[in-house]
C-alpha cells in the first residue's frame, strides 16, 4: 500500500528549495525502516511516497521450517517477490518520482529500469544487511544507479555493479528520544534482539553474563515465537532459577523499546556475525534514546564518535562483566558518557542527516 508523507508547510504552500522534488521509498516492512527513512526525507521538504512489500502470514509448517533453518526462511522473507517488483513498477509508473530508494535487496523489473532511464528517474539501493551474507543484495545492485551499504566491507563486491558508498543506518528522533523514568522502573541491564537460530553467540554471551551478574536486574527483549517453539526451552537455559532476569518474547514497537532504553542503566549491544565492520541500527537507537551504550563494535568508521567519551567497547566476556559492574557503580561517569553519545547522535546520525547525504548523491550522479 502506498503512503504519502509530507513535511510541515506554511499557509503559502512553500516547501523550500526541495518543493518540486519527489521520492519513493520502498522495502520490506521489517522494523519500520521504510517509514523512518521516509520521515528523514520529509524533514527536508520532499514529497515522499512509501511502498512496503507484502509479506504473507506464515503457516504452521513454515514456522517449523524456520526453526530448522532461520537463515533460509529469512532469505525468503526479505527477497523481493515478482509481485512486489510489479507493485514497485506500478508505483513508479503512476507517481513518476524524481528519485527511488529501495531498502535492502529489492529487485526491479526490466520495464521499470527502462522507464526510469527514459524519464531520468534516479534509482538507489540502501542495504542494511551484508551482501556477503545475503547474496541477493549483490544481485539486486545491478539494477541501480547508486548503492549505499551499512557494511563497509561490502564496498568491494557492490562497486563491481554500480557506484557504491558507505552509509550506516541511523535513528528517528521522533521515536527515539530521552524521557524521564520513575526510580522504581529502572533496570540495570537490557538487551534487545533475536537470540534464536542464527544468533548462537548472543545466546552464549547472555547466558554467561547472567551467571556472573546474579543480583542485577536484567531484561532481554527478543522476537515473538509461538508457544510450541523449542526456543522457549532455550530461554530456560538462560534464565534458570534466576529471579533477577526476564526474557520477554514479543514483538515490541519502537516506542516500547525507547522506554526500555530510557529505564536501563546499561544498554547492551551484541552484533550479528554478518556485521564484519558494520554497526547495527540499535547502536544509534540506544544513543538517540539517551541510553548508555556498551557494545562489541568499535565505531571507528562512524564520524565524530569517540570510544570512552560517547560509548564503551567490550572485547570479551570478562571485559564485558568488568565494565558492566564498573559503570553500574559509577553513575556519574555513566550518565556523562550517555549524554555525550546522545549529543553526537542527535547532531549527526538521524535519518534526516542520512536523507541529506542520499539527496546529495542523487544530484551528483545525475
Amino acid at each position: 500500500m502506498l503512503r504519502r508523507i509530507w513535511s510541515d508547510m506554511s499557509d503559502s504552500g512553500e516547501r523550500g528549495a526541495e518543493r518540486d522534488q519527489t521520492i519513493l521509498v520502498a522495502g520490506h516492512p521489517f522494523r519500520g525502516y521504510v517509514r523512518m527513512v521516509a520521515s528523514g526525507f520529509s524533514s527536508h521538504g520532499i514529497q515522499c511516497d512509501t511502498l512496503e512489500w507484502r509479506v504473507p502470514e506464515r503457516t504452521f509448517s513454515e514456522h517449523l521450517g524456520r526453526m530448522v533453518s532461520s537463515k533460509l526462511l529469512a532469505a525468503g522473507d526479505l527477497k523481493m517477490s515478482m509481485a512486489n517488483a510489479l507493485a514497485l513498477e506500478k508505483a513508479i509508473l503512476e507517481k513518476k518520482p524524481n528519485y527511488v530508494l529501495a531498502m535492502n535487496g529489492g529487485r526491479i523489473t526490466p520495464a521499470t529500469r527502462r522507464f526510469c532511464s527514459k524519464e531520468g528517474i534516479r534509482l538507489a539501493l540502501w542495504a542494511h544487511d551484508s551482501a556477503h551474507h545475503f547474496p541477493w543484495i549483490a544481485e539486486a545492485s545491478h539494477d541501480y544507479d547508486l548503492i549505499y551499504t551499512y557494511e563497509p566491507g561490502d564496498l568491494d563486491i557492490l562497486s563491481e555493479n554500480a557506484e557504491a558508498r558507505f552509509l550506516p543506518l541511523a535513528y528517528d528522533p521522533n521515536i527515539y528520544h530521552t524521557a524521564n523514568v520513575p526510580p522504581q522502573d529502572v533496570l540495570d541491564i537490557c538487551f534487545v534482539g533475536a537470540i534464536r537460530g542464527s544468533y548462537p553467540r548472543r545466546t552464549e554471551i547472555l547466558r554467561l553474563l547472567v551467571r556472573k551478574l546474579r543480583t542485577q536486574r536484567i531484561e532481554i527483549w527478543s522476537d515473538w515465537t509461538p508457544w510450541y517453539s523449542p526456543f522457549r526451552l532455550q530461554d530456560l537455559k538462560i534464565v534458570g532459577m534466576r529471579r533477577n532476569l526476564k526474557i520477554r518474547r514479543h514483538s515490541p514497537d519502537h516506542s516500547d523499546i525507547n522506554k526500555l532504553y530510557n529505564r536501563s542503566r546499561i544498554c547492551l549491544n551484541i552484533h550479528h556475525d554478518q556485521a564484519r565492520r558494520a554497526v547495527n541500527p540499535r547502536t544509534f537507537e540506544i544513543l538517540g534514546s539517551g541510553g548508555f551504550l556498551l557494545t562489541d563494535k568499535k565505531l571507528d568508521g562512524i564520524p565524530n564518535f569517540v570510544e570512552g567519551r560517547d560509548y564503551v567497547l567490550y572485547t570479551d566476556l570478562d571485559d564485558l562483566a568488568s565494565k558492566t559492574y564498573s559503570y553500574l557503580q559509577d553513575g556519574e561517569r555513566r550518565l556523562k558518557t550517555a549524554r555525550s553519545g546522545h549529543s553526537v547522535a542527535a547532531s549527526d546520525h538521524t535519518y534526516s542527516s542520512r536523507a541529506a547525504k542520499i539527496l546529495d548523491g542523487f544530484r551528483q550522479s545525475s
